[in-house]
């Protein structure tokens, strides 16, 4: 249904999410980059490594009506600041509209996946085969451990060190050296 007020048109959906992600495709370019843009947020100090995909789409999906996933279109961008170091078959996936953030002096192990929205403060070190996704913040001077995971808007503490193969689903809270352990 389509209404009018103030000279501006609506049209009413049930699932406004899956209406965006159907409309949005028409305006999806999704190309793969081959070279650094001279107007990418990539700070010239910056190493990159082989095989690294940055700005990528996220794979975020919803479910339509008759059951079949619908992608959802991503127009964000990441930002990379100075000093710092991205490793081998990294993936830093661009959000839906906001933008991804590796802080200064961040270092990225090879192996590590980072989704849309996600901050990373400045100095933090992310190891081998970690996962962040789903907007989560890890604050300034953090440890993730190999295999570690965090998602669902979490905020990891300044300081924390989050442990090998660690699941973080709730907050880390801000105390002097904070730790996030796997649970037995």
């Amino acid at each position: 249904m389509t209404t009018h007020r103030d000279g501006l048109s609506f049209i009413l959906v049930d699932h406004s999410r899956l209406a965006f992600a159907k409309v949005s495709s028409f305006f999806d370019d999704e190309q793969p980059a081959i070279r650094i843009h001279p107007s990418a947020p990539i700070d010239v100090s910056a190493n990159i490594r082989s095989f690294v995909r940055i700005g990528g789409s996220g794979f975020g999906s919803l479910v339509n009506e008759n059951g079949i996933p619908i992608r959802i279109s991503h127009f964000g961008y990441v930002k990379i600041g100075k000093d710092v170091e991205i490793g081998l078959t990294v993936v830093i996936a661009r959000d839906t509209f906001d933008e991804t953030i590796i802080g200064d002096v961040a270092k990225i192990v090879d192996h590590v996946f980072i989704a849309h929205s996600v901050e990373i403060g400045a100095p933090t070190l992310i190891i081998a085969g970690a996962k962040i996704s789903d907007c989560v913040v890890i604050g300034v001077d953090c440890w993730n451990s190999p295999l570690s995971t965090g998602m669902d808007k979490i905020s990891i503490a300044d300081r924390s060190t989050v442990g090998l193969e660690a699941i973080v689903i709730e907050n880390v809270p801000q105390e002097p050296f904070s730790t996030a352990m796997q649970l037995e």
